[in-house]
């Protein structure tokens, strides 16, 4: 297996692997087509382009998100849009009894996360459950968080959850209440259980109709998964809708770099995001910063 550890500078994983792979995993009308779109900065009727496994252009029609149709669908297609430089899987979801898709699936993911060259690892899986569904959860979804032991990162993302909402409105489970709040509470009283274990992170996606509505907060739950350096370079290299993002990596980097040294303990995004709040409200000129860390705790002091 060709490690990732092998590879430091950014020209050398540009040439070696120059597109970010990702599995989307998620039954039919799950919003999966809308996050390719958003994620790769594509407009809503832009067609997706479509390789088969030896990477051969093939007319889109044969590709259908989500599609159940026999013939249509297969998850070794790689998918991407123009300009994009992530390739996309699609599982074609777990709908009722589909017993063969779920294996279809954990056999593509254990060939993809060994034996194989960065460019054709699988890097991150993003696990769509669609809150709109009576139920969220099939049989086929509980039995993949129960039996997953590959080492791919998963990032659960609850689609439609606006739906939730509404749904909790009209049980009257609302009132008196924050939506948001009541839905998240809801959220990590029913669900969150199920994928724990498995799942590196999760997030839950509303509001996606509107046009600028780029799912950032996916893109940086996607960085903060990855542990290794050189996945989290190529995942950079993809992002032209999240500039914060962006940012906040070359902040790290300059960190890692200039203050803290070889030796310690690396600054991480998500330190980064834990201390957002002192760095947007300390007094410029009485200010003392001073980094010590202890495993990956750092401490800043006023």
């Amino acid at each position: 297996m060709e490690g990732p550890t092998q590879y430091y500078d950014i020209d050398r994983i540009r040439s070696d692997c120059p597109c970010f792979r990702i599995l989307i995993i998620g039954r039919a009308n799950s919003g999966k087509t809308t996050i390719l779109q958003k994620v790769c900065n594509a407009k809503v009727d832009a067609k997706p382009i479509v390789y088969n496994q030896e990477g051969k252009k093939i007319s889109s029609r044969f590709f259908k998100m989500g599609s159940q149709m026999r013939g249509e669908h297969d998850i070794e297609h790689q998918i991407t849009y123009k300009g994009s430089g992530f390739i996309f899987h699609d599982s074609c979801g777990f709908e009722a009894g589909s017993a063969n898709e779920l294996e279809k699936v954990v056999q593509f993911i254990s060939k993809r996360s060994s034996g194989a060259k960065l460019k054709d690892q699988l890097h991150i899986i993003w696990y769509c459950i669609p809150m709109d569904n009576d139920r969220p959860f099939t049989s086929a979804d509980e039995l993949f968080f129960q039996k997953y032991t590959e080492k791919v990162p998963v990032i659960v993302i609850f689609t439609k959850f606006d739906a939730l909402k509404i749904k909790l409105w009209g049980r009257g489970e609302l009132a008196n209440a924050d939506w948001n709040q009541a839905a998240m509470e809801y959220l990590q009283q029913h669900f969150i259980p199920q994928i724990q274990g498995v799942a590196k992170a999760y997030i839950h996606l509303s509001d996606m109709h509107i046009v600028n509505n780029q799912c950032p907060e996916l893109t940086e739950k996607t960085a903060q998964a990855l542990d290794n350096t050189v996945l989290l370079k190529l995942f950079v290299m993809t992002q032209k809708n999240n500039i914060n993002l962006l940012i906040k990596l070359y902040l790290i980097e300059q960190v890692n770099s200039f203050i803290l040294g070889p030796n310690a303990p690396p600054f991480t995004l998500g330190d980064f995001t834990s201390i957002m709040h002192i760095l947007t409200t300390w007094d410029s000129k009485k200010v003392c910063i001073s980094i010590k860390y202890s495993k990956s705790v750092y401490k800043l002091q006023h």
